[in-house]
C-alpha cells in the first residue's frame, strides 16, 4: 500500500509524510501511526489533542481472491439452482449452463428432479468452486497461479470447455516455464500445446528437461516428435 499522513501543528500548517509498504500480512498488525518525536509533541497538540489524517491506496492485493462475479444472490428468472459447497450455498446457479458444459451437473441434476437444491459432493472448497463458476462464464480468472487448481476443477467435473480455455491460456498468455507446460500439457492430454512446447524447444537442454520419468507411458508419436527435435540440433551445428 502507498500511504500518506497529514498531522496539523498547532501553528495552523499541515505536515504531509508518505510511504509505501511494500508487503503487509493480515496476521500481523500494521501501523501507520507517523513517528512523533517526544520532545516535538508540543508542535501539534491542539487542545489537548494530536489530529491526524490518513490516505491509504492499496496497490495490489496477493494471497487472497478476488470475486469476479458474485454468486450468492440468485438472479431473478436466471438462478434455478442452488449449489451447496461446504455448507456454502452458491445461489446464481444456472442449470442449464452447468449441465451442458458438465456431465456431472447434468447427471446431478438429472437424478434429483425434486427441489433446487443440490448438494455438491466433490472434494472442493467455496473459493476453489467460485473460480471454476467464474471460468465457466467466461471471466478472465485464470492466471499461473490457479492454472493447476483450475485444471483439476475442469476434470473433476468433467467440463471440455474449461479445458480448452485453459490449453488456450498456456499457449498465449502465461508465462510459466516449458517444461512446466509440457508437463501439464502431458497430463491433461493437450495435443496442441503439446506440439507448441516441441515447436518453441531451442536447445537440447530443453528437450532433456521436457523428458518425463516415465518415457514409457509416453505416446510413440510423442516421443518420435522430440527426439525428430533432439536430432535437429545436431543437424543444424554441422
Amino acid at each position: 500500500v502507498e500511504w500518506e499522513s497529514v498531522l496539523l501543528k498547532n501553528n495552523g500548517t499541515y505536515e504531509h509524510r508518505k510511504q509505501v509498504e511494500t508487503r503487509i500480512s493480515l496476521e500481523k498488525e500494521t501501523s501507520f501511526v507517523p513517528f512523533i518525536r517526544w520532545t516535538d509533541v508540543h508542535n501539534y497538540i491542539i487542545n489537548g489533542k494530536i489530529t491526524v489524517e490518513f490516505y491509504v491506496k492499496v496497490i495490489g492485493i496477493f494471497g487472497i481472491p478476488l470475486k469476479m462475479m458474485n454468486f450468492e444472490k440468485p438472479v431473478e428468472s436466471f438462478s434455478d439452482a442452488i449449489l451447496i459447497i461446504a455448507n456454502e450455498d452458491f445461489r446464481h446457479g444456472f442449470g442449464p449452463l452447468l449441465a451442458y458444459h458438465s456431465t456431472y451437473f447434468k447427471s446431478l441434476f438429472t437424478e434429483k428432479m425434486d427441489g433446487n437444491s443440490f448438494d455438491v459432493e466433490r472434494k472442493v472448497g467455496p473459493n476453489e468452486f467460485q473460480l471454476f463458476l467464474e471460468v465457466l462464464h467466461g471471466e478472465p480468472a485464470i492466471n499461473d497461479r490457479n492454472i493447476t487448481a483450475v485444471l483439476r476443477l475442469a476434470k473433476m467435473f468433467d467440463t471440455p470447455m474449461i479445458f480448452r480455455q485453459c490449453e488456450h491460456y498456456l499457449m498465449k498468455t502465461s508465462k510459466l516455464g516449458l517444461k512446466e507446460k509440457f508437463d501439464l500439457a502431458l497430463k491433461y492430454d493437450f495435443e496442441n500445446l503439446e506440439n507448441d512446447c516441441i515447436e518453441n524447444m531451442r536447445t537440447p537442454e530443453d528437450v532433456q528437461k521436457a523428458m518425463p520419468f516415465n518415457i514409457e507411458e509416453m505416446d510413440h508419436f510423442l516421443i518420435t516428435s522430440l527426439l525428430k527435435k533432439a536430432t535437429s540440433f545436431k543437424t543444424n551445428s554441422k
